[in-house]
């Protein structure tokens, strides 16, 4: 959650913008005030409010944020590795390993109902026979 954006105000906004903006949103989101009340709202408002005031949360807050839209993405290797497609002979307990075409999709979840029910069913002979 941005407190900048919570409050509706730029980076560089002094206390006073601060101070304002706050005001209208407590007002708009308070709890007893009826038809746009919003408790959770207007507990993001005060919190956005008691950091950003303080000129010290302000600032280690900031850092967060500098911090946070710094990271450097991590390339994560797969845990298993494939290095040739499944053979056609040995597909285990499935039966049959029938791929989906390139480019094919599911238009309708028909396709995976039948996909799934053959599977069962193959399963339902290899635990209790045909």
């Amino acid at each position: 959650m941005n407190f900048y954006a919570v409050l509706g105000i730029p980076r560089d906004a002094d206390e006073e913008m601060i101070r304002s903006a706050y005001r209208i949103l407590a007002r708009r989101y308070h709890p007893d005030r009826g038809a746009d009340s919003s408790a959770e709202k207007f507990r993001q408002v005060n919190e956005a409010y008691e950091t950003l005031i303080h000129s010290g949360s302000r600032h280690t807050y900031d850092l967060s944020l500098h911090r946070t839209e710094h990271v450097i993405p991590v390339r994560v290797e797969p845990m298993v590795t494939q290095r040739r497609p499944f053979p056609q002979e040995d597909a285990g307990v499935f039966g049959r390993f029938e791929g989906v075409p390139r480019g094919a999709t599911f238009r309708s979840p028909a396709g995976l109902y039948e996909q799934c029910d053959r599977w069962f069913r193959s399963l339902d002979d290899l635990f209790f026979g045909p």
